[in-house]
């Protein structure tokens, strides 16, 4: 049988998990979940032959705080949907580069602790990875050198309960979970205090002129950055839009770099004062808006410079109140912040700002 270290296993799964691949992670299962920020009662891996290939499945328990780790923006909006319902993340992988491999999700049991035991049937899984459930893999995104693998959730919902102790199993091996009883909101962490801000009092967002238009557009309008641009006064280069959609939920995203002439728009006496400390530095202002509630996480949002994601968690500054903890945005209501571009992302260069798979790009201030 081909043997693979744990160490070696650990970096062939995580790249997928990760903004960008770890390599090989050498040391003990808490040593990597420091490595990786995912706390260590959170996930566990099992290991089985197959037929000479040694198989390993990489299993995650979702919850709220498994999203203080470094899990990737694509990641995380699969998964966001599946918190409360007693979900696991799967990621079987192998060291060799396949399209297929003989894993079948049908032969995973999950057993509760002195309780009843679940096999799940196919339509329990949701597959991330094309073909998942036929037993389709991918290569890694870290590199052929890390293998390849496949991605699923197994949605459990009250046949098991992932605050007890449970079991997984897998062809004759078991991993054992029991999951700290820990609360938090988005996120897991304490508040920031090297770049952020105290929350503030909120502000006049809409420009009372032209309030009415403004809230349609936001709402049920033309959300474009041509027509949002018009109606606030500032140039065009200097907006952009997105709009992100769910099952029954809808987010809207304004985004306006805050450059000179920004104060010539037809903002709010008031913003303008809280925004004139920030002109100039390259920060931008982002307002969210939805039409009908959505669910809203700061670790959805971060900015693309050249092939790498920054977050922006750490770089916000509040402008309606506890922004950076938001976890929902109630139908109607208007939240918004200013966003500091990381260090490593120079804003005379072209850079994206995203929210999930919602997108706007942002051209160097003199660009035609």
């Amino acid at each position: 049988m081909m043997r693979v270290t744990l160490a070696r296993r650990v970096g062939v799964c995580l790249s997928v998990l990760l903004l960008t691949s770890l390599g090989i992670l050498a040391g003990s299962h808490e040593q990597i979940a420091s490595k990786i920020d995912l706390a260590p009662d959170l996930f566990n891996e099992l290991t089985v032959d197959v037929n000479g290939t040694e198989l390993a499945l990489f299993i995650v328990v979702i919850n709220e705080r498994a999203f203080s780790s470094k899990i990737s923006p694509t990641l995380q909006e699969n998964l966001r949907h599946y918190v409360g319902r007693n979900a696991l993340y799967v990621n079987p992988t192998v060291e060799q580069v396949v399209n297929s491999f003989p894993f079948f999700p049908e032969q995973l049991t999950v057993e509760q602790e002195g309780g009843s035991s679940f096999t799940p049937t196919r339509s329990d899984w949701i597959e991330i990875t094309p073909g998942f459930l036929d037993g389709q893999f991918e290569v890694n995104p870290g590199g052929s050198s890390y293998g390849s693998g496949s991605e699923g959730i197994l949605v459990m919902e009250d046949r098991i309960d992932i605050a007890r102790p449970f079991w997984v199993s897998y062809q004759g091996v078991r991993v054992r979970f029991d999951v700290a009883q820990q609360t938090a909101a988005y996120p897991v962490s304490a508040p920031p205090t090297s770049t952020t801000t105290p929350s503030h009092p909120a502000v006049e967002i809409s420009p009372p002129e032209s309030i009415t238009d403004l809230q349609q557009a936001l709402t049920e309008g033309d959300f474009s950055a041509e027509v949002v641009a018009g109606l606030l006064d500032v140039d065009q280069s200097l907006v952009g839009t997105v709009i992100v959609t769910y099952p029954k939920e809808e987010l809207r995203f304004l985004f306006i770099r805050l450059e000179e002439g920004i104060q010539n728009g037809a903002f709010s006496a008031d913003l303008l004062t809280r925004i004139e400390p920030y002109i100039g530095s390259g920060a931008l202002m982002v307002w969210v808006f939805s039409p009908t509630g959505a669910a809203f996480t700061i670790w959805n949002l971060y900015v693309t410079h050249g092939t790498t994601d920054f977050f922006v968690r750490d770089n916000v500054v509040d402008l309606t109140e506890g922004f950076w903890r938001l976890n929902y945005i109630t139908q109607g209501d208007l939240a918004a912040a200013i966003l500091l571009l990381p260090d490593r992302v120079n804003p005379a260069e072209t850079f994206t700002m995203n929210y999930a798979s919602g997108r706007t790009e942002f051209l160097p201030p003199d660009a035609p």
